[in-house]
């Protein structure tokens, strides 16, 4: 019993790289270990046997770190409180994207299925230690179970000093610092306390500052009219893992793989995108640019479509269903992952095809995941069936991660024919030759998307933007980025096209995800409500300068706002 918070210590030290001695106290070896004691002694009360309890809660707790490595290994991130919405809302997709992950995956399971067996022969073989009706298998059972629903409930003893945030001290700038400061356990028990009290707050005096600070209304677009006067389709594309390849060092001395979105981007039809995510977290991206609410207005919020589980999320979709849209999404996975089901719902979208649908329509996989090809198939097939003006959400699947599917891609020898920088390892040669592979698929798709709205006939904008880097730690250690900065602070590529050559808003410039929703009503022509005309006014003063004493103070008015627009209070501070 006394080796178990040292070796859940060591695993924990082992799962981020660094001695077991860092930030080495009692205080925080039995911190980390509480909630693994506290569930040992609840089975152990059940069971009437302390080893099988003993070694069940370890390997559990020994999974969560080797789990937590593994994301550490990829994304630079540990494991999150959010992450365990994968084991609540669970279904083959959510395993399909895990097992992917996952190193050996059969020998893995193997070990698992053996593991599971010797536990349960261990049950049979240890005798029980106690009376069924022993008074200290009874009271076990009653302090175990206080303090795991203190726990549930974020009571004492877990908000205790050990669990504040003078102990813990997280940062602003992500959550392995806490991790590494007082354990993962006891961080994930921190940001559970924090979630548990989460609340929307409005900062008033800085939402005002900002409004009457606002610089003038930007000039009105022409508006894009059919030849019956009829509003233009709007579609927007978030490409999976979407970059601009030469910014690491050594790509541009390689054939370009982007050249549809190159075109546009020389001629002045986007720019560079600043998103809230890297080599993961697509919800946070997707979330801005459907909602036009930056995610750091809400700092404990991690995943918005899992923790904002609200009725109602004001954004681009009612604002267009007010002007007469219909609304369509499209994904190639379950709507269950990150929950889009119930948040579109929230949002107010007509209609969401997933991956079931993806396959009774007869769509295909290229490498491990639904083809952007099928993707833009069943798209263009929606729209050229619609009966009013649409707004249509697309989310890709094709550049899903990992990037080790050289054997299952639907064209081996263009994979193969990639040419690659010089420096890589073999591994990373074929990391970054399966991503490229789809990266340029996504670029195909979006010319022949392009090319397939424009022969409709039908006025329409087209938005296209990636939603984060891909996790291709490796590849950047050995490469790097042409411009010197760390992986985390590159942008991405955005691209706003539209029948009659329309100018874009904003091209050609640094645009925060965040700004894009009201930008594309502009280029439609499509009146926004309060809380856009807003995001109209600051975004250009916010990406030209976040930092100066005027940057501040827009930033703070900004958050400000969005917390009250998911109140929908916006409109009343807007009219005071």
């Amino acid at each position: 019993m006394l080796a178990y918070p040292l070796g859940i210590w060591w695993l924990d030290r082992w799962s981020i790289g660094v001695a077991f001695e860092a930030y080495l106290s009692w205080q925080r070896v039995l911190a980390n270990a509480a909630v693994g004691l506290s569930m040992i002694l609840l089975l152990a009360a059940i069971a009437r046997r302390l080893l099988a309890p003993i070694l069940l809660v370890s390997a559990l707790h020994a999974l969560l770190y080797v789990v937590s490595s593994i994301k550490y290994r990829l994304l630079d991130m540990v494991l999150v409180l959010q992450d365990a919405y994968f084991v609540s809302g669970f279904d083959a997709s959510s395993f399909a994207l895990l097992w992917h992950y996952v190193p050996s995956p059969w020998r893995t399971l193997g070990l698992a299925v053996l593991a599971l067996l010797a536990l349960a022969s261990l049950y049979r073989l240890e005798p029980p230690c106690c009376r069924a009706r022993a008074w200290p298998r009874l009271a076990a059972a009653g302090i175990a179970t206080a303090l795991l629903c203190a726990l549930y409930f974020s009571a004492w003893p877990w908000t205790s000093r050990m669990y504040d945030k003078a102990h813990v001290r997280p940062s602003l700038f992500g959550f392995n610092r806490a991790a590494l400061r007082a354990g993962l356990t006891t961080s994930l028990v921190y940001y559970h306390n924090q979630q548990r009290h989460l609340a929307l707050k409005v900062d008033a005096a800085a939402l005002r500052k900002a409004l009457s600070s606002l610089p003038p209304e930007p000039q009105a677009q022409p508006a894009i009219r059919g030849t019956g006067g009829e509003r233009p389709d709007i579609v927007i594309v978030l490409s999976e893992s979407f970059m601009d390849p030469r910014a690491m060092r050594g790509m541009d001395g390689v054939p370009d793989l982007i050249p549809q979105i190159r075109a546009q981007l020389a001629a002045g039809k986007g720019g560079r995108l600043r998103v809230p995510a890297f080599g993961g977290g697509t919800v946070r991206t997707e979330f801005e640019v459907l909602t036009g609410m930056p995610v750091r207005a809400f700092p404990e919020v991690r995943y918005p479509y899992v923790e904002m589980r609200l009725d109602r999320i004001p954004g681009i979709v009612g604002v267009l269903e007010k002007a007469g849209y219909a609304s369509l999404a499209i994904h190639g996975n379950s709507g269950g992952v990150w929950n889009r089901l119930g948040t579109y719902k929230a949002m107010g979208v007509d209609r969401f095809i997933t991956k079931s649908e993806f396959r009774q329509r007869g769509a295909t996989e290229d490498g491990k995941w639904m083809s952007d090809r099928s993707m833009t198939d069943i798209l263009l097939r929606e729209l050229g069936h619609a009966g009013k003006p649409t707004l249509a959400i697309a989310i890709s699947m094709e550049n899903h991660g990992p990037y080790d599917d050289a054997g299952r891609v639907a064209d081996p020898k263009a994979m193969a024919g990639i040419a690659l920088p010089a420096g890589l390892d073999a591994a990373g040669a074929g990391e970054l030759r399966s991503y490229l592979y789809h990266l340029h698929n996504a670029d195909r798709e979006f010319g022949r998307l392009l090319a397939g709205l424009r022969a409709r006939q039908r006025p329409f904008v087209l938005l296209f933007f990636g939603d984060h880097l891909p996790a291709l730690g490796d590849v950047y250690d050995r490469l790097g980025f042409a411009d010197g900065a760390e992986p985390g602070r590159q942008t991405v590529p955005w691209v706003m096209a539209a029948s009659g050559d329309v100018a874009v808003p904003g091209g050609g410039v640094v645009t925060s995800s965040w700004q894009l929703p009201s930008m594309i009503l502009r280029a439609a022509g499509v009146p926004g409500d309060a809380y856009f005309d807003f995001v109209s006014r600051i975004g250009p003063g916010l990406a030209a300068d976040d930092s100066s004493p005027r940057g501040m103070l827009l930033k703070d008015g900004l958050y400000a706002a969005a917390n009250a627009r998911l109140q929908d209070r916006f409109d009343d501070y807007a009219r005071n």
